[in-house]
């Protein structure tokens, strides 16, 4: 046994013996799923056949981009672009080809989609890699976001590739010739920077800003590896009118969390502050102002959501998912599975929030609260 294998078998025992892992089947596989934070093992973190799979690690974020870069990174670092969708990891298990999201679920959607989304001709050459990728589009069944060149269902783009029992990732020249080797879609990359080439990562940064794209990761390799994201403006917009739509369920902060981030864009890139005031109070007020509309024609605010699927079972089993992992605080409602010409099944479903629909309802009758 080598030693990253001991040390990750050690790490889930630990899991085991502190109660946070639970078991789990998929299709007639037995795996185990690590539900929480325990020493250097992620939440998401999974046990199968003996052998665990890493959790993806959260990535520190900056909100100023020259002190950030120059006070979290030391020497070069890579650039690449961060994507606005969903994490998986993709490995091979007993044979089969599974996608499994961040909180260490095998996703039915992105598993019964994989043929459409990338070459599994690199599990064949490395059965014992695990590939990690960000899935986008707006075909997803996670997000009401999505990157806006992409305008129809779902694409994939890998950013690392790691091994069963490995916590770390390959290096950026080794990972970006092997993604390059086996044609596998991948973030859009710009190479090697450093803090001295702020002018540039800013006109990058600023260009992205300008199509409404997520943002940058910085990945520094040496002398300790570490990563560091940086997001723009219009992302953080955006994220304030989706979720603007079912405010009374979101967290302490999160409006206020956003909005400072856009503060501090603009402040540091020098832009002109009144189109994105603007735009932020359409982003709540409009926003609010739909979720109104919507509660007194239906009597009900929802988000819509539909999905393809090459194989009807695994829509099923994305509905089973769906059911169980958001908890208390949001419903999901299915509309149906139905086929379509081409051989795909489209899943329609909606997710609506209670709290939002019950404390809006009752103040639009004339309900009474206490500030």
């Amino acid at each position: 046994m080598t030693q990253s294998e001991s040390s990750a078998r050690e790490a889930f025992d630990r899991a085991v013996a502190q109660g946070r892992v639970e078991r789990l089947e998929y299709d007639g596989l037995t795996l185990e799923r690590c539900n929480d934070d325990v020493g250097h093992l992620p939440r998401g973190s999974i046990r199968a056949a003996g052998r665990v799979l890493y959790g993806y690690p959260h990535i520190g974020r900056i909100l100023v981009l020259r002190r950030g870069l120059t006070e979290q990174l030391a020497g070069p670092f890579h650039v690449e672009e961060k994507i606005n969708g969903y994490n998986v990891r993709i490995a091979r298990i007993d044979g089969r080809l599974l996608a499994f999201t961040r909180g260490g679920f095998v996703c039915p959607f992105t598993t019964d989609r994989l043929p459409d989304l990338l070459d599994p001709a690199f599990f064949d050459a490395h059965p014992d890699k695990v590939l990690c990728a960000e899935v986008a589009g707006p075909g997803n069944p996670w997000l009401d976001a999505s990157p806006p060149f992409i305008e129809r269902d779902v694409r994939l783009f890998a950013f690392d590739i790691t091994e069963w029992n490995r916590a770390d990732f390959l290096p950026v020249n080794e990972l970006q010739t092997l993604l390059e080797e086996f044609a596998l879609p991948a973030v859009p990359a710009w190479g090697w920077s450093d803090a001295e080439h702020y002018d540039e990562l800013a006109a990058r940064i600023l260009e992205l800003n300008e199509q409404g794209r997520e943002g940058l990761i910085f990945r520094q390799e040496t002398p300790r590896p570490r990563r560091v994201k940086y997001v723009t403006a219009r992302v953080n917009l955006e994220d304030i009118q989706r979720s603007a739509t079912r405010m009374p369920d979101m967290p302490a902060g999160y409006f206020a969390g956003r909005i400072l981030r856009i503060a501090l864009f603009l402040q540091e890139h020098g832009l002109d502050a009144q189109p994105y005031e603007e735009a932020l109070g359409q982003a709540l007020l409009g926003a609010l102002d739909d979720t109104l509309t919507q509660l007194q024609r239906e009597r009900r605010a929802s988000q819509p959501f539909t999905c393809r699927f090459r194989e009807r079972h695994n829509a099923e089993r994305l509905v089973a998912l769906l059911q169980r992992v958001p908890g208390h605080k949001v419903k999901i409602v299915i509309h149906g599975i139905e086929p379509e010409a081409n051989g795909y099944w489209r899943l329609r479903f909606e997710r609506r929030y209670p709290l939002t629909n019950s404390l809006l309802y009752e103040l639009l009758g004339g309900g009474l609260i206490y500030d």
